[in-house]
């Protein structure tokens, strides 16, 4: 492998690898969000009034405050450090771990396919979990993200 690429890694459970036939397909397939009063929000410069990709970021890094909640994102959660990516393949469901799958991805062609990089601690004030240095990938089409970008799989146990 060519040491100058750039990676970012996705974690994913082996029960969730199997439900998408190792592909990685978002939950939903929009990318805005509009906030309403009922949504609790601290006050915060990453949020706006209005329909926009913004609000998406903030709302899909959000995780279990809002995001799996009500909002299904075209995003697909990464990081750049391997060791994250792991903690959510494995991580530990009631009282036992998973087995998973780490994808190990091309960054260097993300936009050639029209995948858009949307770097959490670039866009959110204070993101819901800092040590992941999440990047949230969306394809153009807000659908499943093409094969082409995934350099290598690989299984790991807990």
């Amino acid at each position: 492998m060519n040491s100058d690429l750039k990676f970012l890694y996705r974690g994913e459970s082996k029960e969730m690898y199997e439900k998408n036939n190792g592909q990685l397909i978002p939950k939903g397939n929009e990318f805005t969000h509009v906030f309403t009063p009922s949504d609790h929000l601290y006050p915060s410069n990453s949020i706006f009034v209005g329909e926009c990709e913004q609000n998406a970021v903030v709302t899909h890094q959000s995780g279990e405050l809002m995001a799996e909640q009500r909002f299904q994102s075209a995003g697909i959660s990464t990081t750049p450090i391997f060791e994250r990516a792991r903690f959510y393949a494995i991580h530990i469901r009631g009282s036992k771990t998973t087995d998973g799958w780490i994808y190990i991805i091309n960054r260097n062609i993300l936009r050639e396919l029209g995948i858009e990089e949307k770097v959490v601690s670039e866009l959110v004030e204070f993101p819901s979990i800092p040590e992941d240095q999440e990047v949230i990938l969306v394809a153009k089409d807000r659908g499943t993200l093409p094969k082409e970008i995934i350099i290598q799989m690989l299984e790991v146990s807990a």
